[in-house]
C-alpha cells in the first residue's frame, strides 16, 4: 500500500501565503561564490561546500554555529558535494572542465586530491555514497551551459583512499546534464537529466541505471515539446518510490513562464504524479524528512510549497505556502537556494547564495 505523504516543498518566494516565516535562527554570508550543498552533521552542526573566492570551499561549524573547520583548495573550481564521516571529509566537484575529488581530515588538512578528465566539459560532480567506503561520482555539464560540443556522463566509483574502483564514460549525441542521482537499497541509480538535440528544447527525464551502470530506462516527465524543461534532484523512499524535482515551461496570461515542479515515479519507471509549483522558478533540490514528508526547494528567493497527496482522491492537494524571506521577487532576484537539509531539532537549513556571496542559513520550520 503506498504511503501517504505531504509534499512539503521550501519555496522562498513572495506570494501571498498561509502561513509566512519570521526570523531566522541563524544566517551568514561568506565571500564570493555559492554554497551548492549542506548537511546537519553527526553532531549536530553543520557541514557546507561551494565556491567561495573562486576556489572549491568546504567547511564544518559546530551546533552553535562556530566553525571548526574551513578548507580551500588551491585549485579553481568548486566542490558541490560532500559526505563525511568522524575522521574524513570526502568532496567532489570540478576544476578547470575536470572532475574534482578530495579528502580532507577534521582538521581541515588535505590528505590527498585529484582531478580526473572526460574528454567532455565537467561543470559538477554528483556524488552518493554507496556504503562500506566506496562512492559513486557523476561527472556532468551544468544544464545551463551553452556549449554544444560532445558532452556525456562520467561514472566513478572510488573509496576514501582515493583508489578508483570502476570507471564508465557514457558520452552522448545530443547535449545532456545529470542532477543529483538516487541509489536505492538494490543498488539502482536514478539520474534526473537534462537533454537538447540540435535545434530542440531541453527536455527533463529520468535514467535508471543497475549496479553494474547498464542502464534499465529511461523515462520522459511529461515534456511538451514546444517548451523547454530540466531535472536537478531525485530521492528514493523506503518503498521504491522516486522523487524527482527541476524547472519546466507553461503558458501564462503573460507569456511563457518557468515553473518549478515534482514528480512522483515508480521504479519500473511509471509516473505516479507531477505538480506545478512556483512561477519563475526551479525546483534544486528534495528530500524526506523523518515524518515521512516530503520537501522541495525551488531556487529563486528560496520558497515552502505545502502540498498533499490524497491517496483516495489519487491527487496532489495544494496546502498553502510558507516564505523564507518576508518579501523576495521571483522574476527577479540575487537570492538562490541551491540545498537544504533538517537538523535533528526539525530546522531547516539551506544553502545558496546571496547578493552574489556564500550563503547559509537556519529557519524553524514552524514559521
Amino acid at each position: 500500500m503506498k504511503r501517504v505523504f505531504v509534499l512539503l516543498f521550501i519555496v522562498f518566494l513572495g506570494f501571498s501565503c498561509r502561513k509566512q516565516s519570521s526570523s531566522f535562527l541563524w544566517e551568514k554570508s561568506f565571500g564570493p561564490g555559492n554554497a551548492y550543498y549542506i548537511s546537519s552533521s553527526p553532531d549536530s552542526g553543520i557541514v557546507a561546500c561551494g565556491k567561495e573566492s573562486g576556489n572549491p570551499f568546504l567547511l564544518k561549524l559546530s551546533k552553535e554555529k562556530i566553525s571548526i573547520m574551513e578548507y580551500a583548495s588551491e585549485r579553481d573550481g568548486l566542490f558541490d558535494r560532500a559526505w563525511y564521516d568522524t575522521s574524513v571529509f570526502i568532496a567532489a566537484g570540478s576544476s578547470n572542465g575536470d572532475m574534482l575529488l578530495a579528502a580532507i581530515n577534521k582538521n581541515g588538512r588535505k590528505l590527498w586530491d585529484t582531478t580526473i578528465s572526460a574528454g567532455f566539459n565537467i561543470d559538477f560532480t554528483r556524488l552518493c555514497y554507496s556504503g562500506s567506503g566506496s562512492f559513486m561520482a557523476v561527472g556532468t555539464a551544468s544544464a545551463d551551459s551553452s556549449g554544444y560540443g560532445t558532452t556525456g556522463l562520467l561514472f566513478l566509483q572510488f573509496d576514501t583512499t582515493g583508489r578508483i574502483l570502476m570507471r564508465k564514460d557514457a558520452t552522448s549525441t545530443g547535449f545532456i546534464s545529470a542532477g543529483d542521482p538516487a541509489l536505492d537499497a538494490s543498488g539502482n541509480l536514478y539520474i534526473p537529466v537534462t537533454r537538447r538535440n540540435t535545434g530542440l528544447k531541453t527536455r527533463a527525464s529520468l535514467l535508471k541505471y543497475n549496479v553494474d551502470l547498464n542502464q534499465l530506462w529511461e523515462t520522459d516527465l511529461y515534456n511538451n515539446t514546444g517548451f523547454s524543461s530540466s531535472a536537478n534532484d531525485a530521492i528514493s523512499d523506503d518503498a521504491g518510490n522516486i522523487y524527482v524535482c527541476g524547472k519546466t515551461e507553461v503558458t501564462g496570461t503573460s507569456g511563457t513562464l518557468e515553473n518549478s515542479f515534482a514528480a512522483s515515479l515508480r521504479s519500473t519507471g511509471s509516473i505516479t504524479w507531477k505538480k506545478y509549483l512556483e512561477d519563475s522558478n526551479s525546483g534544486s533540490a528534495i528530500l524526506i524528512n523523518n515524518s515521512d514528508i516530503l520537501m522541495t526547494l525551488s531556487r529563486n528567493c528560496f520558497i515552502i510549497d505545502e502540498t498533499r497527496y490524497d491517496e483516495v482522491k489519487d491527487s496532489v492537494v495544494s496546502e498553502g505556502l510558507i516564505r523564507w524571506f518576508g518579501a523576495c521577487d521571483p522574476y527577479n532576484t540575487d537570492t538562490l537556494g541551491s540545498g537544504f537539509d533538517i537538523d535533528p531539532e526539525g530546522n531547516i537549513m539551506a544553502a545558496g547564495s546571496m547578493a552574489g556571496k556564500f550563503y547559509l542559513a537556519v529557519k524553524s520550520s514552524s514559521q
